[in-house]
C-alpha cells in the first residue's frame, strides 16, 4: 500500500513541480516510522549487538553461495518470504544484509532486478531507503548519543554493534 501512494505522489509530483520535493520527505518519514515500529514490536533493541533472531524466526534466512556481486535478495510470495544472504560476507555485513533485505520487505519494495531495467533512478531511491532501514534496524538510537557525549570513536561503535561503520555514519546522517 505504501508503494502504491507512493507511485501516486510521484506522479503528482512530476506534474506539479513545486511539490517534488516536499513529497518524498513525507514518504521517507513514513517509511522510517514503520521500520521503528517493526523494531519496537519485535524488541530488536534490547540487547547491544542488536538480537536478530527474531528475524529468523520471521523469515526464511537462508546462507548462499554468491559471487563477490551478489550480497543478498529478498523473494515474497503470499506464503512466506525467503531472505538469500552472500555466505561469503563478513558476519558484520551479513547482519546489514539481512537488515536490509527485510526493510525492502517491510516497506513492499518490487522486485529490484526487474525495477532496475526500467527505472534506475527509482532503483537507487529503494535500494538507498532499504540501507537506511537496515541503519535503523542494527544502530539504536541510544548508542548514537553516545559518539557526541562519550567521544566515542566510529569503529568502537563498529565493534560493539556488529555493523559495518558505513551504517552507523549513516545512521548519524538521519538524525
Amino acid at each position: 500500500m505504501l508503494g502504491q501512494i507512493a507511485d501516486v505522489f510521484a506522479a503528482f509530483s512530476q506534474d506539479a513541480g513545486h511539490y517534488q520535493f516536499f513529497i518524498p520527505v513525507l514518504i521517507a518519514m513514513t517509511d522510517i516510522e514503520l521500520i521503528h515500529q517493526f523494531v519496537q514490536a519485535h524488541r530488536l533493541h534490547e540487547s547491544i549487538p542488536v538480537d536478530l533472531a527474531p528475524l529468523y524466526d520471521i523469515y526464511d534466512v537462508r546462507e548462499v553461495d554468491f559471487s563477490n556481486a551478489i550480497q543478498g535478495f529478498c523473494y515474497a510470495s503470499k506464503r512466506h518470504t525467503v531472505i538469500g544472504i552472500n555466505a561469503h560476507l563478513h558476519p558484520y555485513m551479513r547482519r546489514a544484509v539481512l537488515c536490509h533485505e527485510v526493510a525492502h520487505d517491510l516497506l513492499r519494495h518490487p522486485n529490484s532486478l526487474y525495477l532496475r531495467s526500467v527505472n534506475e533512478s527509482r532503483y537507487r531511491y529503494l535500494e538507498a531507503r532499504a540501507q537506511q532501514g537496515a541503519a535503523v534496524m542494527l544502530v539504536p538510537d541510544r548508542l548514537l548519543r553516545l559518539i557526541d557525549a562519550h567521544s566515542i570513536s566510529i569503529p568502537k561503535l563498529e565493534n560493539y554493534l556488529q555493523v559495518p561503520a558505513e551504517l552507523i555514519e549513516l545512521r548519524l546522517k538521519m538524525l
